[in-house]
């Protein structure tokens, strides 16, 4: 499993926003800045006949930031990046 606990010390040096009503993965996703990448799990992301591409257009669509999408082999997740 990826989820883990973690001590008050360790939650003070990450950089977090409220979730609000958003789905996890897409709050992650709008917090990319350029050059940084995200690796989706199929466990974090499983809507049927969706991937997160979904949320990368409607992200970009709002903000014009610009992204690109592969899918791991063996159908485990994606890996996202920000390009600009």
């Amino acid at each position: 499993m990826e989820s883990r606990k973690i001590t008050a010390e360790e939650a003070k040096n990450l950089n977090v926003v409220d979730l609000g009503k958003k789905h996890p993965v897409r709050a992650l996703l709008e917090t990319l800045e350029p050059g940084e990448m995200a690796r989706i799990s199929r466990k974090d992301f499983n809507w049927r006949k969706r991937t997160p591409n979904f949320f990368l257009r409607q992200i970009t669509a709002a903000t014009q930031r610009k992204f690109t999408i592969k899918k791991e082999t063996g159908k485990t997740g994606w890996l996202v990046e920000r390009v600009e």
